[in-house]
């Protein structure tokens, strides 16, 4: 005899003697009434197991789909991980190039500066050099007018002396 409690694992054969037993012992205790009472106890019980075996069916395939959906969430939670690493590393280099930028920028202006100061430093050598070339030339200008001066004297000079000269003779 079987003596499992889960009727939804029971036999047919298990299920038979079961029914023999409840048949042998409604006719053991004799009486139209007790049968009777023990056919409705047969019939509910035997709605009860296959009530049970659906429920045991369905308890089942919710087993079978929670195993799915376990192996979705697992997927998913590696998906999840592997997506947090992508975005700490796409943060990490967004930060290296942010910092590279910042360099560059300062870089940039630094040489901006450089070539700003370098420009005014020409400006100012050449402003100088013009300047000195200005003195020069005016200083040249009035050599060749002094010079012109000295020339044209000596020449009336020499003009005069020649005409003295002619005026002795």
């Amino acid at each position: 005899m079987h003596t499992h409690c889960d009727p939804g694992e029971w036999s047919a054969e298990a299920k038979a003697e079961v029914a023999e037993l409840v048949k042998g012992l409604c006719e053991s205790m004799g009486g139209p009434a007790v049968q009777e009472n023990a056919k409705e106890l047969q019939t509910e019980n035997e709605a009860l197991m296959e009530l049970n075996e659906k429920q045991n069916k369905n308890n089942a395939a919710l087993t079978e789909r929670n195993g799915e959906m376990q192996k979705q969430l697992e997927t998913l939670n590696v998906t999840v991980q592997e997506m947090t690493a992508k975005l700490a590393n796409a943060e990490e280099e967004n930060e290296s190039l942010k910092a590279n930028i910042n360099q560059l920028q300062i870089e940039e202006e630094l040489k901006e500066k450089e070539l700003k100061q370098k420009m005014a430093d020409e400006h100012t050598e050449l402003q100088n050099k013009l300047t000195s070339a200005e003195e020069e030339n005016e200083s040249l200008k009035a050599n060749i007018n002094q010079l012109q001066i000295e020339e044209e004297l000596k020449e009336k000079e020499l003009k005069q002396k020649m005409a003295d000269e002619h005026t002795e003779l």
